[in-house]
């Protein structure tokens, strides 16, 4: 069975980055973020239009984790402590233990392998704390660097749905 409640919130870190759960007071960030069309050009959401509707959001996420429905985490240069994105396990389906992956990084600071190396450790995270059997990646046909991020990582396509893609990564017994 997938565990969703950590209480506290796990803070995680790698060689460059710190993970820790989203705050009100990453509002502009997650605002500039969420509502660059460069971002969200393979994500299907309505951009974030004010700094309220990234506290929305936050508050949303929170409430969510507060829930055991997901768990949901920024990412920021350890030296520097810049916002560099967020990342995800959520869409949880307790029957088939199966957990969706999800991330998303600002546009200046893709392709410099930050994923790379925060995504393995909520593949860790995964396997190891909250039990899961199955990690889904779910990506819009096009999103290249997204696509070799998830190869490099092992994860096999599915499923595919018109221009949606399913990448599958499952736990090794």
């Amino acid at each position: 069975m997938v565990t969703t409640v950590f209480t506290p919130f796990p803070y995680l870190e790698t060689e460059r980055l710190s993970l820790w759960q989203l705050e009100q007071a990453d509002a502009q960030d997650v605002y500039a973020l969420r509502s660059d069309a460069r971002v969200n050009q393979y994500i299907d959401r309505k951009p974030a239009t004010s700094i309220e509707d990234a506290e929305a959001f936050i508050d949303r996420i929170n409430k969510g984790i507060d829930k055991g429905q997901w768990l949901f985490w920024a990412v920021a240069d350890k030296q520097t402590n810049k916002f560099l994105g967020t990342v995800c396990l959520w869409n949880v389906d307790h029957e088939t233990d199966k957990v969706e992956l999800g991330y998303e990084l600002i546009y200046d600071a893709q392709g410099q392998g930050y994923m790379f190396e925060a995504v393995p450790k909520l593949i860790d995270f995964a396997w190891q704390r909250m039990h899961a059997r199955v990690l889904e990646a779910i990506i819009v046909e096009g999103n290249e660097r997204s696509v070799r991020l998830i190869d490099k990582l092992g994860f096999t396509l599915e499923k595919k749905e018109g221009n949606i893609m399913h990448y599958m990564l499952h736990r090794p017994e």
